[in-house]
């Protein structure tokens, strides 16, 4: 009998590549949400005995390519990696993403990623985990979030967002001082 294959968990990181993150000078969120996203995959891909698979997903792409693409629902939404181990064409493949200039809902987005991390047997992950690279700048539709948020309790997704320091923009404006725009 063949040794069991080793499972580790199943993470999808959904990158914001729409107008609003390109814009401004730079670096831009874009750069610094890239930046990120390289990080994480090399860490796993440095990890030792790493059994973790990692899925990309963006939003705000001229294009559309998802399973869950009809008519004009999750338009602006690429599955860029579909859920795999870490290796070097996948770093590749995000150095080379540029930004998409269209808007896309980050809210679409998330649900795409769902459903990457769909696994009803409870086999293929130990844990699953969204990581979502946004500023919050584009349109989004809150119809279905109480859903969302339902299915994401459900399905037992962690979910970690990253995006510019709100706290500190805010305290940086009452006090008139500027000084670096986004925080990680």
């Amino acid at each position: 009998m063949p040794p069991k294959p080793k499972i580790g968990e199943g993470i999808v990181v959904v990158l914001d590549v729409g107008r609003g993150v390109c814009s401004g000078t730079e670096p831009t969120f874009f750069t610094r949400a890239k930046d990120c996203l390289r990080f994480i995959l090399q860490r796993k891909i440095f990890a030792e005995k790493c059994y973790d698979v990692v899925g990309v997903v963006t939003f705000g792409t001229a294009g559309t390519n998802n399973q869950l693409a009809t008519g004009n629902q999750y338009q602006h939404v690429t599955v860029l990696q579909e859920v795999r181990l870490v290796d070097w064409d996948m770093m590749k493949q995000v150095e080379n993403q540029g930004c998409g200039g269209s808007s896309g809902d980050w809210l679409d987005a998330l649900v795409v990623a769902m459903d990457l991390l769909h696994d009803p047997d409870g086999k293929r992950f130990t844990g699953k985990k969204i990581v979502l690279l946004t500023d919050f700048s584009g349109e989004f539709s809150d119809d279905q979030s109480t859903a969302i948020t339902s299915g994401l309790l459900n399905e037992g997704i962690e979910l970690v967002v990253i995006g510019p320091d709100i706290l500190r923009d805010l305290n940086e404006e009452e006090d008139g001082d500027a000084k670096q725009p986004w925080h990680f």
